[in-house]
């Protein structure tokens, strides 16, 4: 009776882990599966962002240029292929941004950003990012030469990339392609100038022909006014 009894306090504490142990794993199991369900909708979320990221990566219509700290490209949009004429495997962790920058133009920028600053910035890629690591907005116009020798003017933003610590690990590099533009400014001054000579012309036309018609018509005032004066 007594072996009887602790055998069913045995089994009945035994249910109890059992019973716990299941509820327990019952538990775990649920949150595992809330867990789960979790990661899918980051990875779909992550998925979308991806996708829209590349969509803008692929389609903005501007050369994008991601380097890292000390300037070496790291991504090279389908863009700047078009525009530039390198592929992306040519440049990538192989080449700076300055291989399609004119030299003299950059001496010239990094000369008035020394002034400007109060300190040597030195030609190169420090001319690029020196507004970009002080956080002063740039949108600066920029001459980029192609691979074949081509030259085309570009509005450049460049925006480094910094971590939790502030400290810059990257730069983004944004052109868009100002051809159509300058070449429109260049029509719009060229009949600005046009406009001004013909009014200069005609400015020239009505003194002239004022200063002739007025010395005659002063004499046939005179001699009008004269047989008025003088009927007989």
């Amino acid at each position: 009776k007594t072996n009887e009894a602790a055998l069913r306090e045995l089994n009945s504490e035994l249910e109890n882990r059992v019973r716990e142990k299941t509820h327990s794993l019952q538990n775990t199991i649920a949150e595992l599966q809330k867990q789960c369900k979790i990661t899918q909708q980051a990875k779909e979320e992550l998925w979308r962002v991806s996708l829209f990221q590349r969509a803008v990566w692929d389609n903005a219509g501007a050369l994008i240029v991601v380097t890292d700290k000390d300037g070496v490209i790291q991504h090279f949009n389908n863009v700047a292929e078009k525009k530039l004429g390198y592929l992306a495997k040519e440049v990538e962790g192989k080449l700076t941004p300055a291989i399609f920058h004119d030299v003299n133009e950059t001496i010239e920028r990094a000369k008035k950003l020394s002034e400007e600053f109060g300190e040597e910035i030195k030609p190169g890629f420090d001319t690029f990012t020196a507004k970009a690591n002080r956080n002063i907005p740039n949108d600066d116009e920029w001459i980029h030469i192609r691979k074949d020798g081509k030259r085309f003017p570009v509005k450049l933003t460049v925006t480094a990339i910094r971590n939790d610590d502030g400290e810059i690990t990257g730069y983004i590099g944004v052109s868009l392609d100002i051809s159509d533009e300058v070449k429109l400014s260049h029509e719009l001054l060229k009949n600005l100038d046009r406009e001004r000579e013909l009014n200069k012309v005609k400015s020239i036309f009505i003194t002239t022909a004022s200063h002739e018609f007025r010395t005659p018509l002063a004499g046939i005032k005179s001699s009008a006014a004269l047989l008025e004066k003088y009927t007989k």
